[in-house]
């Protein structure tokens, strides 16, 4: 069964609903997660200028935001 992926945008926005933060604290936050190795970022095989995000990683986004 293939992982189901958002776009990068889809993200921000579903975590901007649920933690009520702007986009800039939610793509360091991001940013920083995929250092750390915690969520992966990818290329989108479609469209190389942009990124996708597993659906299983929103929630880890979420609750890094939460515990900051």
């Amino acid at each position: 069964m293939p992982e189901e992926y958002l776009t990068k945008s889809q993200v921000i926005a579903l975590v901007s609903l649920e933690t009520g933060l702007g986009r800039s604290v939610i793509e360091r936050t991001m940013e920083a997660l995929a250092a750390e190795g915690k969520i992966l970022l990818e290329e989108n095989p479609l469209d190389r200028r942009r990124y996708r995000v597993r659906k299983s990683d929103v929630a880890v986004i979420v609750q890094a935001l939460r515990d900051a």
